[in-house]
């Protein structure tokens, strides 16, 4: 699943949630989450993820100015789901 592109500076160091509760049953909740970057070279870091239930929030810091980046989030769910969503991050300059 592809969500809506998202921006940040290279020099800032943001946080991304992402909502997969419309992809979960009731009750059901996020167990695991993995994060992946591409390209890989000169890309931004996933400094941190944390699992709140149905959100994941991923913290990101670096990247090339007017560079794209795809993000992806890879989760697994108690009941056993796994789901991958990707987004795409631009590194904005002022």
């Amino acid at each position: 699943m592809r969500l809506s592109p998202m921006k940040k500076s290279a020099t800032e160091k943001l946080d991304f949630d992402i909502d997969f509760s419309n992809w979960l049953e009731s009750g059901d909740k996020i167990t695991d989450a993995s994060v992946l970057i591409d390209p890989v070279s000169s890309c931004p870091t996933a400094d941190s993820v944390e699992l709140f239930n149905t959100i994941v929030k991923i913290w990101i810091s670096g990247g090339e100015t007017f560079k794209n980046y795809d993000i992806k989030a890879v989760v697994t769910t108690q009941s056993g789901r796994i789901i991958e969503v990707v987004f795409n991050l631009r590194i904005v300059g002022f």
